[in-house]
């Protein structure tokens, strides 16, 4: 290790620098700058590519963390977000050590609030910890634009995922209403039903007729109501010897509004009532619910 020699260009023939501190590390030569006070970035830049094009590794070192100072922001800028401090506590290190030790100071891309923000982190670090990369020959030990990306997929990845939750949570949902729906619309339906028998028992009295109306009313304002079920409220399929009451016996396999002679004599019967008695016999054979049948008028 030298301290102050003069390196001259052996690319740029005639041109030398003096840098504050250099050695040779595993094959690599290496120079250390000291910021000490401020130095013009025209003069970094100008140092930067003398020793890029001499194919001289270049570390930029400063006694102290301090964002005040502009050429610690611009090496901050220039140089992956990464700084070289020799404080006191690197220089403790370094001696107890018995080799060059470092704080390493960077910026690490984090979640915050959703947002990706940057914090400042320090670590100690030496020569191994080192990536030399090339073509810039600036030593670096934190990569902060695949940290970024790294973190903008991991970001993104979970913004997938998210919205994948909230589609199944809302299919779930979706589906939890329409039980539910299901759910109340057959209550519906058993509640029409126990509504026409009370009043085909009670031999179509006038009081018994409205909570069949009532019932069918709260089934139209449901999402499973359609066209089909408007018979529903109609006298011609409830009432006295229309289609209802017979299906309804033949569904509890008692007479329901008949007495057993009558239902048996019209079952016999020609004409429109021997016509409406086979689709009541195809319907029965279906799974009881609101049977859509034809608005039949005897």
């Amino acid at each position: 290790m030298n301290r102050e020699q003069v390196t001259f260009g052996q690319i740029l023939k005639g041109e030398w620098k003096r840098p504050d501190v250099q050695c040779v590390w595993r094959g690599r030569r290496v120079v250390f700058e000291i910021q000490l006070s401020y130095t013009f970035l025209s003069e970094v830049i100008k140092r930067d590519e003398f020793y890029r094009k001499e194919g001289i590794f270049i570390i930029w070192l400063f006694d102290t963390f301090d964002l005040r100072r502009a050429t610690v922001r611009d090496e901050a800028f220039f140089n992956r977000r990464n700084l070289f401090i020799l404080d006191k506590e690197a220089e403790e290190v370094t001696k107890q050590a018995g080799r060059l030790t470092l704080n390493g100071t960077f910026q690490e891309p984090v979640i915050v609030e959703q947002a990706i923000a940057d914090e400042w982190r320090h670590r100690l670090i030496t020569l191994d910890d080192l990536h030399f990369e090339q073509p810039s020959y600036r030593p670096y030990f934190v990569d902060y634009d695949a940290a970024l990306q790294a973190l903008q997929e991991r970001r993104a990845e979970i913004e997938r995922q998210r919205i994948a939750q909230q589609r199944e949570a809302a299919r779930l949902e979706s589906i939890r209403l329409r039980q539910k729906e299901l759910s109340e619309w057959n209550n519906l339906v058993q509640r029409y039903i126990r509504a026409a028998i009370a009043y085909c028992d009670s031999d179509y009295a006038d009081a018994t007729r409205q909570p069949i109306l009532d019932a069918a009313d709260d089934m139209y304002e449901t999402g499973f109501w359609h066209r089909g079920f408007e018979c529903l409220k109609d006298d011609a399929f409830f009432g006295w010897h229309r289609p209802l009451p017979v299906l309804l016996s033949m569904r509890f396999n008692r007479p329901v509004g008949y007495s057993t002679t009558h239902c048996l004599s019209s079952s016999r019967s020609g004409g429109k009532a021997d016509i409406a008695g086979r689709i009541l016999r195809i319907c029965c054979s279906l799974p009881m619910g609101i049977i859509k049948v034809p608005n039949l008028a005897y």
